[in-house]
């Protein structure tokens, strides 16, 4: 198919419709900025104990979604690009509201047993009413969502309670054993209740957690 001026096909009025100068130097910077993560990812990564293409990958599936949602708004007409304009400035500024969250999760100094879910309970009368849920892995990474996955925070004062769930060998079976039981164990101690968090407005939070040896646990 050609895409001369007498195409009249959807693509083809799309083509010589767009800012193909801005699209060309867009797909510059995103080649430019994919190779530049690819180089310089890799060390931040292993220092987190995280695998050496973490963040690479997940730059990857944000380029993809980012790139198909350029290419899906670039061919809607003028009226619903200004509407969508209008909704997305709204919706960033409540979502400027929200403050990001950089947690970390460890248990004695040490990596968590297992994942879990840390809960965020908001305390003050005059802050937000909404509370908001945490999850972190077993390398302690630590994501804090109040409406969409890892935005963080609304400013305010909470309330901090958590969960570490795995099912850990029964005491007195023997090891290697088939048939071996388990038993379900929250890996947190009953009495264990972090400080509040305080969340200002702007900026970002650092939420570092550690939980002590549960009693009659190494």
């Amino acid at each position: 198919m050609r895409l001369d001026r007498t195409n009249t096909s959807f693509v083809g009025r799309w083509w010589w419709t767009v800012d193909r100068p801005n699209l060309y130097a867009l797909l510059l910077l995103i080649v430019v900025g994919s190779i530049l993560v690819t180089a310089g990812s890799p060390p931040v990564a292993r220092r987190l104990d995280l695998p050496q293409f973490y963040f690479v990958h997940r730059h990857q599936v944000f380029l993809v979604l980012g790139l198909l949602v350029m290419l899906a708004a670039s061919m809607l007409p003028p009226v619903a690009i200004r509407r969508l304009s209008v909704l997305g400035f709204v919706g960033s500024l409540g979502l400027m509201l929200l403050v990001p969250v950089i947690g970390t999760v460890t248990f004695a100094g040490d990596r968590p047993p297992a994942g879990g879910t840390v809960s965020f309970l908001p305390v003050s009368e005059d802050g937000p009413r909404r509370p908001a849920l945490g999850t972190f892995d077993a390398q302690g990474v630590l994501r804090v969502t109040s409406f969409t996955e890892g935005d963080g925070l609304l400013p305010g004062t909470y309330r901090i309670e958590m969960r570490c769930i795995s099912s850990v060998p029964r005491g007195g079976a023997a090891e290697g054993d088939p048939h071996q039981s388990t038993v379900i164990v929250d890996h947190v101690p009953e009495d264990f209740s972090p400080p509040p968090l305080v969340v200002p407005r702007g900026g970002r939070v650092i939420c570092a957690i550690d939980v002590p040896a549960k009693p009659g646990r190494n």
